[in-house]
């Protein structure tokens, strides 16, 4: 006897939000045609509950409401008035030094041209 879908919900490894939960004659498993993982079969009670988790039954439409999230804190506001910024010192004039002489720098000599070949193909 072929699988029948028995739910669908997000794939762990991909993200795919409507992977298949199938139901064999031996067990339930999930299989998401996103990234082609077949993943856990789940065999015992314990483990069809946590395959279950999460899934949605087949032909419903809409995905599990997510519990709201609590309320986050405010901020405390900013001041009203910005506070004014120290000057920063500035820094005493460093000594002239006198430039260095240039050296020259050698220059390498050229690589040698590899041999050309001659022949039907000139590669």
């Amino acid at each position: 006897m072929a699988s029948k879908i028995v739910g669908r919900r997000a794939c762990p490894w991909c993200g795919f939000e409507h992977a298949h939960v199938k139901e064999s004659d031996k067990c339930l498993y999930f299989y998401c045609p996103g990234c082609g993982t077949n993943g856990p079969h789940a065999r015992t009670e314990a483990q069809r509950a946590n395959m279950a988790r999460g899934m949605r039954p087949e032909g419903s439409q809409h995905a599990p409401t997510p519990t709201p999230a609590p309320p986050a804190a405010k901020a405390a506001p900013a001041p009203a008035v910005p506070t004014p910024t120290p000057p920063r010192p500035t820094p005493a004039p460093a000594a002239a030094k006198a430039p260095a002489e240039a050296t020259p720098t050698p220059t390498p000599a050229p690589a040698p041209a590899a041999p050309r070949r001659v022949g039907f193909f000139q590669f």
